[in-house]
């Protein structure tokens, strides 16, 4: 679900609101009841690693990769291991 910021125009409080896309716009300030406009923002993710460690589940990926890639090498450079 889309986190939407609005700002009241009555009392000039901006807060974030969890909404889904399927929801009308809210059009009153709780608190004041004032109008609400809502704001343009920018657009936020938040990308879980899939390694307990820090950094993108992309990155991630890619030391998998190449870690794979030079257990290999390894293995090839050492005689007679399986």
């Amino acid at each position: 679900m889309p986190i939407y910021e609005y700002v009241c125009a009555t009392c000039g409080q901006t807060f974030e609101v969890l909404q889904r896309l399927s929801e009308p716009p809210l059009e009153s300030h709780e608190g004041c009841g004032g109008t609400l406009s809502k704001l343009a923002s920018s657009t936020r993710m938040r990308v879980k690693a899939n390694d307990g460690l820090t950094g993108s589940t992309h990155s991630s990926i890619l030391r998998f990769h190449e870690n794979t890639k030079l257990e290999a090498e390894r293995k090839k450079k050492k005689p007679g291991s399986a």
